[in-house]
């Protein structure tokens, strides 16, 4: 009786290693995809591709609140080019919140975007409960003729008329038909992003809903907030 419980006392040992070594291993399988999928990726828009971070994202722009909560900040499979106006930043960012038990680890693709033009702050993103909340207590967000729009979308700013420039009624029907992003406008950078690890196809995605929300922009709006410096 005792050999026998020995021996599954070992068994269950065994597994567990070998439990953990798998799960290993497919992290590494996972690592290796993820570098090839970015390198592919750059390769085929003609950027240049650093698998750990040569700009100190985090620090560089730290003005974006998302770049400045949480510990452990880290970009990695950073991508940078340019295409047409814009001088492009991509990557993969990760933070941490809280400790313990309580600790929390997020992931995410990130696309920053440095432009010619100057932006007033402004922050877009889905509409979730907690602002329906705050909403009923009286800390609202922004208010837009769409009334969809409103209830699909959480936008807030200081400057009411630059934000409202923005987004006109054609840019929150291109807004409403590609729900789930978040983009965020401080200086000349704009972030975009969905709030989660996008796979090759989705960046491409991003990318083209950048170059689309740019485009939509008035021409009024550029000419009186082209960076002159």
């Amino acid at each position: 009786m005792e050999v026998l419980v020995v021996l599954f006392f070992f068994a269950g040992i065994g597994f567990i290693v070998l439990t953990m070594l798998g799960l290993f291993f497919l992290a590494i399988l996972y690592l290796q995809k993820r570098a090839k999928q970015w390198k592919e990726l750059a390769y085929r828009h003609g950027f240049s591709y650093y698998k750990l971070d040569p700009l100190q994202i985090p620090s560089r722009y730290g003005y974006f609140p998302l770049l400045s909560i949480g510990s452990d900040r880290k970009a990695s499979h950073v991508c940078r080019g340019a295409i047409k106006y814009w001088s492009i930043c991509l990557f993969d960012y990760s933070y941490t919140t809280g400790s313990g038990d309580d600790e929390t680890h997020y992931a995410m693709t990130l696309m920053i975007l440095e432009s010619p033009l100057i932006f007033k702050p402004m922050s877009l993103r889905p509409e979730n409960v907690l602002d329906k909340v705050g909403a009923a207590l009286g800390f609202d967000d922004i208010d837009f003729e769409s009334a969809e729009f409103s209830r699909t979308y959480c936008v807030k700013g200081e400057n009411k008329k630059f934000i409202y420039d923005i987004i006109h009624p054609k840019m929150m029907e291109f807004l409403l038909s590609h729900k789930g992003l978040y983009i965020e406008t401080q200086q000349n950078t704009v972030l975009f992003h969905r709030g989660c690890l996008l796979k090759a196809p989705q960046i491409d995605q991003l990318l083209q809903e950048a170059d689309r929300f740019y485009e939509m922009i008035p021409d009024y709006v550029k000419k009186d907030n082209i960076h002159t410096g």
